[in-house]
């Protein structure tokens, strides 16, 4: 657990349900919603409410809550590299 005054919550990739937490070292960490498909969408749009809660209840600037650009993909090669620093990123988590 880790106070939300150090960390900013990004939607990294909303067709993918993915979150991301980074911290203010400049480390981040995704979050990737593993859920049955007839209850992703709800579970994700929780998620996503959840963070807007976060950013306009509390003291301000604590949560810096944004929407990620991401440009319309246009081949598989985005999605590799994206798939690939997702798994460092698990990996390295796992490894601390």
């Amino acid at each position: 657990l880790f106070p939300l005054q150090f960390v900013q919550l990004f939607v990294h990739n909303e067709s993918r349900w993915q979150l991301k937490v980074k911290f203010r070292t400049g480390r981040a960490f995704y979050l990737q919603l593993r859920a049955p498909a007839e209850s992703r969408d709800r579970e994700f749009g929780q998620w996503v409410r959840l963070l807007y809660r976060l950013r306009f209840h509390s003291a301000e600037g604590a949560v810096p809550f944004t929407q990620e650009y991401s440009p319309v993909e246009d081949g598989d090669d985005e999605d590799d590299e994206d798939d690939d620093l997702i798994e460092r990123e698990e990996l390295q988590a796992m490894e601390a």
